[in-house]
């Protein structure tokens, strides 16, 4: 078996442990490869992928950044490099990462999704407008780019059209914790300034509560990789739905 061919494999079994949720195995097996050959882009990123599962936002960053410049041309590494940044508390950062990411990968309802929850967090609420709409456009059957975009419209104050948004997530998907949760905060939060209800980015059960001051807090969007990246195969040749349209 060649060189390559064993660092394949050995891919596939990073891919197959984190699917099992076995992180930390997983994260060893890629930095294996790693050492094998440093310049290996979809070792480096499913490293990344194994550091974000465990919540090691620093290390994500470093892995993440390491994938993108062996590899620039990857929209994933940038994804990653995005959800680190947003959870150090970087928003502006993480926002021109994910902008990246869309750069790269324009038919990904997936980059525009974060893409407009990062610019969410920063307060550039058109922009977020538009991106979460583009990302509904392209994916309109999955409930989580309906949550995202009621996020950003009960920020903007716009109350029916969160409430629209939140219940067709409902519709398409009835046990989305997410939609349910802001759809509750949309009927009991004060409204003068928008509700600031906050999607978590990848993390729709998230339970932090929105401030009802219609102030986001700054905090960080949390995890993508539970609902997104998970959809995406970081080993070569390999591709899901999240890649293409539904």
């Amino acid at each position: 078996m060649s060189k390559s061919d064993k660092s394949v494999r050995a891919l596939q079994r990073v891919q197959r442990l984190l699917n099992l949720g076995r992180n930390e195995e997983a994260g060893r097996v890629a930095s294996q490869v790693i050492t094998a050959n440093p310049r290996n882009g979809p070792a480096w990123t499913l490293k990344a992928q194994s550091l974000l599962a465990l919540k090691r936002y620093e290390q994500v960053l470093a892995a993440a950044r390491a994938a993108t410049t062996v590899a620039p041309e990857a929209e994933l590494p940038h994804r990653l490099t995005s959800i680190a940044l947003s959870n150090l508390g970087r928003g502006r950062e993480s926002a021109t990462a994910a902008s990246a990411a869309v750069d790269l990968a324009p038919r990904n309802w997936a980059t525009h999704y974060l893409h407009g929850q990062t610019l969410l967090s920063v307060d550039c609420l058109d922009e977020a407008q538009a991106s979460a709409e583009r990302a509904v456009a392209l994916a309109p059957k999955r409930a989580e780019v309906h949550v995202g975009l009621g996020a950003i419209a009960a920020a903007q104050g716009r109350r029916d059209a969160a409430e629209n948004s939140l219940r067709r997530a409902l519709a398409l998907d009835p046990d989305n914790a997410a939609a349910q949760l802001r759809l509750s905060a949309l009927g009991s939060r004060v409204r003068a300034k928008g509700l600031g209800v906050r999607i978590p980015v990848g993390d729709p059960a998230n339970d932090r509560e929105p401030r009802p001051n219609g102030r986001r807090s700054g905090r960080p969007l949390g995890r993508l990789l539970s609902p997104v990246i998970h959809l995406i195969s970081l080993v070569p040749g390999s591709g899901t739905a999240a890649d293409t349209n539904p």
